[in-house]
């Protein structure tokens, strides 16, 4: 009997990703109808990128994409984007194709943190995990290709492999790092948001022994080496 409820249990779950998954599948890459400006040029500079490993202004492989010539576009979709766009060419699939791929990861991930969180408790994992599938928002930005959808993604992988690095095993502490430094690419707000982030949460580990000094050093020392040519660039910018 007890066997037959837990397959119960994981054909539900099983349910609900497969439910998740053909929402965002459904009429897939056209939900979006409209290409976005910003999508546009993101698609045009991955473009250029996968065919000269330039950007459309001749620049060799920015960490940071000039748009429209009045702003910026963080980097990690415009490289993301021109690997699909050299493996199937260049159309609207393939430049929703990583946003798309990503927005299901995350779903799963998501998943995992609430097991974490909640110590497996089956009833909040179903419904934290429903109100995920049928978000609006994520079902939007999963076909939508916005440089700064990539952000809440990858603060959702760091954050997972935080508490898994804190709970489990260390090595996914550095893992998480690793995250954390490359979120800096892809949204110019987590060039303010993660640092904060980071100097709360490993101040709190610190003060209740979650993790070493040692630790703390070495996580500091990852991440300035992952982060260091975005803000390089941003400084350089600052001071003209």
């Amino acid at each position: 009997m007890l066997n037959n409820k837990e397959t119960i249990k994981k054909v539900i779950i099983l349910l609900i990703f497969a439910i998740a998954i053909i929402i965002r599948i459904i009429k897939w890459p056209l939900i979006m109808e409209e290409i976005n400006c910003d999508e546009a040029m993101t698609a045009i500079n991955a473009k250029a990128i996968s065919e000269t490993g330039c950007d459309m202004y001749g620049t060799s492989f920015p960490v940071y994409f000039e748009a429209w010539l009045v702003g910026g576009q963080s980097a990690l979709l415009t490289y993301l984007m021109s690997t699909s766009i050299k493996i199937f060419g260049f159309s609207i699939m393939s430049i929703r194709l990583p946003l798309l791929i990503i927005s299901i990861i995350s779903i799963f991930i998501f998943d995992k943190l609430v097991k974490i969180i909640f110590e497996d408790n089956y009833k909040i994992r179903v419904i934290m995990l429903l109100i995920l599938a049928l978000n609006p928002w994520h079902i939007m930005q999963s076909s939508w290709a916005l440089d700064c959808n990539l952000f809440p993604h990858f603060m959702l992988y760091a954050i997972y492999f935080l508490i898994k690095g804190v709970k489990q095993n260390k090595k996914y502490l550095y893992i998480s790092i690793v995250l954390f430094g490359i979120t800096l690419y892809t949204y110019g707000i987590a060039l303010y948001a993660t640092p904060v982030f980071l100097v709360i949460s490993y101040l709190y580990l610190l003060k209740n022994k979650k993790i070493k000094i040692s630790d703390a050093i070495i996580s500091v020392l990852i991440f300035i080496i992952i982060s260091c040519p975005v803000i390089l660039m941003s400084v350089i910018n600052l001071l003209g």
